[in-house]
């Protein structure tokens, strides 16, 4: 393969240049040539760095010796050849002084070829020998520059023992200038006694023991002695020196200055110590693990939570001892980490104790190395968190039953910071009472405010800012709802201390109380219309005995033959006002409820129906009534006379409610009232009722009227024309039968009374006994008359008197049981009031008399009773009651019937 070149031709004549790489060629190269013939023309090649200048002698602008005296001056190893026709001795010798490589005669051209060879050998030679001398050169400054900056101090021995060399670091350690000690025997400057201050014979010293036998030695410590007496620790080496032969020379000894390393193993050993009794203890795991998972470290804290002893835990598999079996994951995961380099720098698990108990764990994880970074174990600090588990166990399952309870509770549970700037929680019922969502409360906490009521705003931010902190907040107040409706919320707050009595949070609950106070109104109406009741029944009561004794007077009046006709129209007036006072305090016992009931079972339809015809005339002919019956009966248990009356004052109410003219309907049906409806009606138990339902189209009821109707002596109607006990007296019947009624009504379409009542068991086929009344002008038999009212006892005797009955007086129980003692006999019939003085009413007394006399005949006259209200306010269906006020042909014929009854 032909050697390139990069050949510069310095040639006047081109064939001769042409006949120069011809003869190259020839020689196996493969020149890449150029030819000038100027100085400036070489000047520009020779900075391109040729392999190679063939020049001729001589030229008409250059010559070869000029180009050779460029080429020296330049520096550049580039062989160089003289070629010319004609060179004699003096011009090669001249050449040569110029720098020439060689020179050759043109008709010696052949030779061209090795003398290039030779031209560039010698080149290599040249560059090898310059790379030679330079990296002797650079390795002197380097062995120097590394001697004097290495930190340890090194002195070069001769064969005597003397110090023929010292670096800088030597120098320094000793506290002088360098090469001071030059010349000086190392054994009396170095070192000349004992660490323990005695002699330091020379056949000792390791230096000269390397001398003589030519051994390296390392001494780890030692004492180096300064010339100003003072000393400092030292490790050195010391290695013979030899020559090309192998013979000792001399020695070299490399020291170190040991005081930090000693001051910082020392400082170590204390770390190492503070350290181990850190790790005895604190109550953490400490523990290492070879590659084998063999444990070869553990500190006291393992050992005391899992009952172990050290012996039996050093050198022991930590997997087979203290991991549960069925953990093979972190096994794996161990050698998975030592082979791959990378352990998890925490983790969590549980370990055995000698009892079998698990405790749980979490650990910090770091690989240990040796000085070749080569893994050898792993180390693992280690908490015990066990009762900390527990506790967190405890803190969610106790967080998870106040989640539960906080969600599903009706109340709203909230908690804040003290000044109201952050929400914390709010429970989901803060959505159904507010009917807002609860994160727009967490973004701003004060938008609860702007829900309360303006009426009641002012006072709850008052009381929320003076009075939360204390445990004083106890507010209630009206919120309104986006669509509009109000609530009523019972908002409590109760602020929590931190452990220097400063609060740090407000805990509160806020109740819905609407349907609560709506409630309390209801209550609050029937104890008003309880109240009033009791009063209106006293009244009544004794209304009803002086207007019975003035009918008995009347009718005793009208009885006499010899009466004027002026006289006995007289009576017949005072009857019809005493029978007019009568029934206001009729209606006045109605609402009370003490008008003594006589429930039977009925059918509401027929009721309904029996009763139609006086309410068509009642409700006059401009008023069309229509009835819609149940198809099948709807039995009760009631007071027929009772159930008349509420229709009655209905029909009346619907009749002033359509001056001109209208529709009135009544229904009948049965409801099934379930749990919602109850709750909100003081009297609506859930269960079957029998309904009745009276509506009309008339004007209608206002809305600020309607809570209103019921209340007694209310009445929108002008003065004389109303008495406000019509509806108070409904209110008052259907409570007495254990029902309740609502009403349903608007300005000017028509109001509905749906009055329900407890619904019986179909009865089919029974119809509701009543015994035909007859007259009967008297009797010869004995009656035991009881009445406490002494006006009206010597009236109802005078009439029995008349009638030509034997009639036994008292005055109240305890005297009846004395009459009866003695004619027990010859007494026919009872006669009692309902209400006596002397701790036994007519109903007691009458129940004692028919256990000793079954066959007693008893009447009871009353229309209000307070001690039969005591106990029940009910007589058995069937009793004979004689309803105050009365007439005298009233009594006369209910005794009568009565005494005549088998």
């Amino acid at each position: 393969m032909s050697t390139p070149l990069q050949i510069l031709i310095v040639e006047d004549s081109q064939d001769d240049a042409e006949l120069m790489v011809a003869e190259l060629r020839r020689a196996d190269f493969d020149p890449r040539w150029k030819r000038v013939e100027t100085e400036p023309d070489f000047l520009a090649e020779l900075a391109k760095i040729p392999d190679l200048i063939l020049s001729d002698y001589s030229m008409p602008e250059f010559s070869g010796l000029r180009a050779a005296e460029l080429v020296k001056a330049s520096g550049l190893n580039i062989p160089f050849i003289l070629i010319s026709g004609t060179v004699g001795e003096d011009v090669a010798v001249a050449a040569m002084k110029h720098g020439a490589t060689d020179y050759l005669l043109k008709d010696r051209i052949v030779r061209l070829g090795k003398a290039v060879e030779r031209a560039l050998e010698e080149r290599r030679l040249r560059e090898e020998r310059q790379r030679t001398e330079t990296a002797l050169a650079q390795l002197h400054r380097r062995h120097e520059l590394i001697l004097n900056s290495v930190g340890e101090g090194i002195h070069g021995i001769d064969c005597q023992g003397d110090i023929t060399f010292e670096n800088v670091a030597a120098a320094k350690m000793f506290g002088q200038p360098v090469n001071d000690l030059v010349g000086k025997p190392a054994h009396a400057l170095i070192h000349h006694s004992h660490t323990d201050g005695s002699a330091y014979p020379v056949e000792q010293c390791p230096i000269y023991a390397t001398l003589r036998d030519g051994l390296s030695r390392r001494v780890d410590t030692e004492v180096f002695w300064r010339k100003d007496g003072t000393s400092f620790p030292v490790e050195y080496v010391t290695a013979p020196k030899r020559d090309e032969h192998g013979t000792i020379v001399g020695a070299v000894v490399v020291f170190r200055d040991i005081t930090e390393q000693k001051q910082t193993v020392e400082a170590l050993k204390q770390s190492e110590r503070r350290f181990q009794e850190m790790l005895e203890n604190v109550e953490l795991i400490a523990m290492t693990l070879d590659t084998n998972a063999k444990v070869t470290f553990c500190n006291d804290y393992l050992l005391q939570i899992t009952d172990w002893k050290r012996e039996e835990v050093i050198g022991a598999d930590w997997f087979e001892k203290f991991i549960p079996d069925t953990n093979t994951a972190l096994k794996k995961m161990f050698f998975e980490s030592v082979v791959a380099g990378s352990i998890p720098p925490h983790q969590e698990n549980p370990i055995k104790t000698r009892s079998g108990k698990l405790r749980e764990t979490v650990w910090n994880n770091t690989l240990l190395r040796d000085a070749a970074g080569k893994i050898v174990g792993t180390a693992s600090i280690g908490s015990d968190v066990t009762e900390r588990k527990l506790a967190e166990d405890e803190l969610r399952q106790s967080e998870e039953k106040f989640r539960q309870l906080a969600e599903n509770i009706n109340e709203v549970f909230w908690i804040s910071d003290p000044i109201k700037q952050e929400v914390l929680y709010v429970s989901p019922a803060y959505e159904k009472i507010w009917g807002r969502a609860c994160t727009l409360l967490y973004e701003s906490p004060r938008a609860w405010l702007a829900a309360i009521h303006p009426e009641d705003r002012e006072r709850v931010c008052q009381a929320s800012r003076t009075k939360q902190d204390k445990g004083e907040y106890d507010e209630c107040y009206r919120i309104t709802r986006p669509d509009g409706s109000e609530r009523w919320v019972h908002d409590r707050a109760f602020p929590l201390r931190n452990e220097a009595g400063q609060v740090y949070r407000v805990v509160g609950v806020a109740e819905d109380i609407t349907e609560h106070r709506k409630l309390e109104a209801q209550f609050r109406q029937a104890q008003k219309m309880e109240a009033i009741g009791q009063l209106a029944g006293g009244v009544a009561h004794d209304f009803n005995n002086i207007l019975t004794s003035i009918m008995m007077q009347v009718s005793l009046g009208t009885m006499a033959d010899a009466s004027p006709n002026e006289i006995r129209e007289g009576f017949q007036q005072i009857h019809c006002d005493a029978e007019r006072a009568a029934g206001l305090v009729r209606q006045l016992l109605l609402f009370s409820r003490r008008q003594v009931m006589q429930p039977r079972t009925l059918d509401l339809n027929e009721v309904v129906t029996n009763l139609a015809k006086m309410l068509q005339r009642i409700i006059g002919e401009d008023v069309r009534l229509q009835l819609n019956l149940h198809p099948t009966p709807l039995w009760t248990q009631a007071d027929a006379g009772m159930l008349e009356q509420v229709l009655m004052n209905l029909a009346v109410n619907a009749r002033d409610a359509m001056p001109e003219g209208g529709r009135l309907k009544l229904d009948t049906l049965e409801n099934n009232v379930d749990e919602t409806p109850a709750e909100n009606n003081l009297n609506a138990a859930p269960g079957p009722y029998a309904c009745l339902s009276v509506a009309d189209n008339g004007l209608g009821i206002p809305a600020d009227v309607l809570p209103r109707i019921f209340e007694p002596f209310f009445t929108t109607k002008e003065p004389g024309k109303g008495t406000g006990l019509g509806l108070a007296t409904v209110f008052g019947i259907v409570q007495e039968h254990k029902g309740w009624i609502n009403v349903y009504s608007e300005v000017g379409r028509g109001t509905t009374f749906r009055i329900c009542l407890p619904r019986l068991a179909n009865l089919y086929g029974q119809e509701a006994a009543t015994a035909e009344l007859t007259t009967s002008p008297g009797g010869h038999e004995t009656i035991l008359l009881v009445e406490d009212d002494g006006y009206l006892r010597a009236s109802m005797r005078t009439a029995l008197a008349q009638l030509g009955y034997r009639v036994l007086e008292a005055t109240n129980g305890v005297e009846a049981r004395l009459i009866w003692k003695q004619h027990r006999d010859a007494i026919d019939l009872l006669l009692t009031d309902l209400v006596m003085p002397g701790g036994i009413n007519g109903m007691e007394l009458s129940e004692k008399l028919l256990q000793e006399r079954p066959g007693l005949k008893v009447i009871y006259a009353s229309g209000y009773s307070v001690e039969v209200g005591r106990k029940d306010s009910r007589l058995d269906p069937g009793a004979n009651l004689l309803n105050k006020p009365f007439a005298a042909h009233k009594l006369a014929q209910m005794v009568r019937n009565h005494l005549d009854q088998p």
